[in-house]
């Protein structure tokens, strides 16, 4: 069977390593990058023209001779396995592995850098859960000629042993054990490969070995170390000296533990049985284990989980209560016969239900499909693994009767079986995605007699009754279900307003405009139409995270302006109350507009740009992102802004700055002729003295009195992280 469990995992930003390979001796370098929810772990040849990916799965392993090769459409990946099972460890689902060569690099021959380098990469959390394969029986694997075993056996939690006898006097039997994934850090990725001094020579006579030395494998002594011998070595490994260590190894290596090679070869299954392609929550028990009798158990693994997903087919104990009977299903749902086609609810997770309908003669649809045959619709199967899933859906609120469900898509729907009068419909319906926003993905399958008949996917939303009003009355508007609008909005013809909106009272909307999701637009404001509001930010880095659009109260945005919902770094985009947004204005992901500002037409604002309150705009003005502009700013039309502009100025000219103090805007908004003065008094030190902006700052905290305004310019020099514009520059 298949759970999910913990959300999926990629790297935060690419990792990167840089070594040689361990048969070929080629120089390589690996760029493990961050991948998208569902990706797994996929190589990409970047040497090649144009560049080939090969999947890290079972079914593309080529050969296992002195490690695992994976190729596809004659393109080979050697030695994939430390590193796969290093992603393992650091419990990574998703990564693109860009390789500029044949062989992944052998570093130290164990999996320790590898997990240095996510470290320092680090790891987050996605959007969709990952799937767990849960075996329900034991499932093994022999390989008659060598011994090697593996074994899986039903357990609740994951765990690997791994038992190794090469029937030597320097390495006999070693066990090793791995309970709890964390440990893997510490107690698998630091050991190394290893080999014995027999199959050591033989790999140097055949030029099979170009990149190994000392550092990277430990070698058994398992014969008689002859001169010859030793010079062959020495040669080959570039050293001066070798020797044996009384524990039967070549020198210049440590045993990080007694039992390396034991954890070694765990590491080892590790890697080979991520080419499942999923996790399995099972005890895994490895007798002797190779390459080969790894890869072949996970090919084996792979084909029974094929084989179960085909069918998943639940398991129903008939022979207990129900979880909900057909009274409480029609508590939640509101659903009546005969259009209630879910009979008994048998199982009900945070990600699944299990629901029955029992197929009766005396159904109304069996009277006209067809008469003399009768067979089920297909439509009413997918209607009743719909009702399942509503159930599956409500059970996330405390009050599910005060809610409805209503279908939003179905995709991906077949039809394998009829069912007929006396079948058993047995319904299964997994999250795809978590519940989000009140909308719920998910995966449905019908069975009777343990075979699948009908399967589709299905996404529906559930809705607050009270809330359906707020999307009637509405002539040639779209308005979301979901939206959620206060009392007095007006919403003209041709717009449309998508789910998880707010707009509140006394707001008008023109026609032909975009709201989309996140949204929050305050009271009595005016969009015109064309405009576009929580646009998708125009950023690489946004990945659909949860974040908002926010308008404060009494604000006009005029036609055609766009606004940009913000990114995760800051979660939002602000705009003030009271604001007025001319025409063909942009205002991009994570800006913070004060109150009372104005934008002429055609002003656009790049990303995380901070704005004051009372602040003017006039037409064409471009600001840079991460600037900051001060309370009562003006900025002089068609300016490109890349610094810092600070409060009660204006500025123009290219390259912008200062134009002397908003003298006008502060009369207007009553500041007092005494205090414009000192305003200006505080500009000419900053502006037009001989003194740096620190020192003028100094200065200025020192010799004028302390003001609020004062302290507040001197607090957006210091504050600056961009720089400030320059000063004054006289007219030529």
């Amino acid at each position: 069977m298949f759970e999910k469990e913990s959300f999926q995992k990629t790297l935060s930003k690419p990792a990167i390593l840089k070594g040689k390979g361990l048969h070929t001796g080629k120089d390589v370098t690996l760029t493990i990058k961050p991948a998208p929810e569902d990706t797994g772990i996929v190589f990409l040849r970047i040497d090649l023209k144009p560049s080939v990916e090969v999947p890290a799965i079972a079914h593309f392993v080529s050969q296992t001779t002195r490690g695992t090769t994976l190729e596809k459409d004659g393109v080979n990946i050697h030695t994939p396995e430390h590193l796969l099972a290093a992603l393992v460890g650091f419990q990574i689902d998703n990564a693109i592995i860009e390789i500029d060569n044949i062989e992944v690099p052998i570093l130290d021959g164990s999996s320790k850098d590898f997990i240095s380098a996510f470290e320092t990469a680090g790891r987050k959390e996605q959007k969709i859960l990952r799937e767990v394969f849960v075996p329900q029986k034991v499932i093994t694997f022999k390989d008659e000629l060598t011994g090697s075993e593996i074994i899986m056996i039903p357990d609740d939690k994951p765990s690997v042993i791994v038992m190794i006898d090469f029937e030597t006097d320097v390495l006999g039997s070693q066990t090793a054990r791995l309970e709890n994934i964390e440990d893997f850090k510490t107690h698998i990725a630091p050991c190394r490969t290893f080999s014995f001094l027999h199959d050591l020579e033989h790999l140097l006579e055949n030029g099979l070995i170009k990149g190994g030395d000392l550092n990277n494998a430990i070698v058994y002594v398992d014969k008689p170390l002859e001169e010859s011998n030793m010079e062959n070595l020495k040669q080959a490994f570039g050293r001066k000296s070798i020797a044996v260590k009384p524990n039967g190894i070549l020198d210049n290596l440590t045993l990080n533990f007694p039992n390396e090679a034991a954890r070694h070869k765990l590491l080892d299954v590790l890697g080979d049985l991520s080419l499942i392609g999923m996790p399995i929550r099972a005890k895994i028990i490895a007798s002797k284990p190779g390459h080969k009798t790894n890869t072949s158990f996970a090919k084996k693994v792979v084909s029974i989980i094929n084989e179960q997903k085909r069918k998943d087919v639940p398991q129903i104990d008939f022979s207990k209560e129900p979880l909900k009977d057909v009274n409480q299903i029609m508590e939640m749902l509101p659903h009546r016969p005969p259009f209630l086609l879910i009979d008994k609810i048998y199982d009900l997770s945070e990600n699944h239900v299990i629901g029955l309908k029992n197929v009766t003669m005396n159904e109304p649809f069996f009277v006209g499909h067809f008469p003399g045959e009768p067979v089920m619709p297909g439509v009413l199967q997918i209607e009743a693994m719909a009702q399942a899933g509503g159930i599956l859906l409500l059970s996330t609120v405390p009050d599910p009767e005060n809610y409805l469900t209503y279908f939003m898509k179905i995709d991906k729907v077949k039809f394998k079986r009829p069912v007929h009068p006396g079948d058993t419909l047995i319904f299964k319906l997994n999250l795809i995605s978590p519940i989000r926003r009140g909308i719920c993905h998910m995966l449905g399958r019908g069975f009777v007699s343990g075979q699948l008949v009908s399967e589709g996917e299905l996404m529906a939303q559930m809705i607050r009754k009270d809330r359906l009003k707020n999307s009637m009355n509405q002539p040639l508007a779209y308005i979301h279900p979901g939206a959620k609008i206060e009392k007095k909005v007006v919403v003209e013809p041709f717009t449309t307003i998508n789910n998880d909106v707010e707009i509140g009272e006394g707001t008008w909307i023109g026609s032909n405009v975009t709201i989309m999701e996140g949204a929050r637009i305050g009271k009595n404001c005016s969009v015109f139409p064309g405009s576009v509001i929580s646009g998708i930010p125009q950023d690489l880095k946004f990945e659909n995270e949860d974040s908002l659009a926010v308008i404060g109260d009494n604000t006009t945005i005029r036609e055609c302006v766009t606004i940009n919902r913000g990114t995760a770094e800051r979660g939002r985009t602000k705009i003030g109350d009271n604001c007025l947004i001319m025409a063909y204005s942009h205002i991009a992901h994570d800006c913070i507009v004060g109150n009372h500002c104005i934008f002429s037409n055609g002003s656009t604002l790049a990303g995380h740009i901070d704005i004051g309150n009372h602040v003017i705009l006039a037409g064409l003005v471009a600001i840079h992102q991460f600037c900051t502009v001060g309370d009562y700013a003006f900025i002089a039309g068609g300016s490109l802004v890349r610094k810092d502009v600070p409060p009660y100025v204006k500025a123009a000219r290219e390259p912008l700055s200062y134009a002397g103090i908003n003298s006008i805007g502060l009369r207007r908004k009553g500041f007092e002729t005494e205090k414009i003065h000192e305003i200006q008094n505080i500009y000419r030190i900053i502006f037009q003295s001989k003194y740096n902006y620190s020192q003028a700052a100094d200065i200025i905290e020192a010799d004028l009195k302390a003001t609020s305004e004062r302290d507040e310019i001197l607090q957006f020099l210091r504050d600056s992280k961009r720089g400030i514009m320059k000063g004054y520059i006289k007219k030529i």
